[in-house]
């Protein structure tokens, strides 16, 4: 499902214990291009870096924006790739 969390505003998010935290998320654009965000490589190396992110910095998740779709990433494990 998209969605769209973008901007500086506290940004709710429910926990699987059901807690609502509230957060001032970080926002951070990046531009490519189309042949390179279809670059099946990239997008692998772009998905290890969030994880790695997302590991280093604690957080709950890691939200990326293509082509206005939202992936929201939790599962901050290193792929077996």
């Amino acid at each position: 499902m998209a969605s769209n969390r973008g901007g500086r505003e506290s940004a709710p998010i429910r926990e699987p214990a059901g807690v609502l935290i509230f957060d001032e998320p970080v926002v951070i654009h990046c531009y490519t291009t189309p042949k390179d965000a279809e670059s099946q490589a990239k997008l692998k190396k772009l998905a290890a870096f969030c994880r790695r992110m997302g590991r280093e910095t604690r957080q709950g998740e890691i939200g990326l924006v293509i082509d206005d779709y939202y992936y929201g990433i939790r599962n901050f494990k290193e792929s077996k790739s």
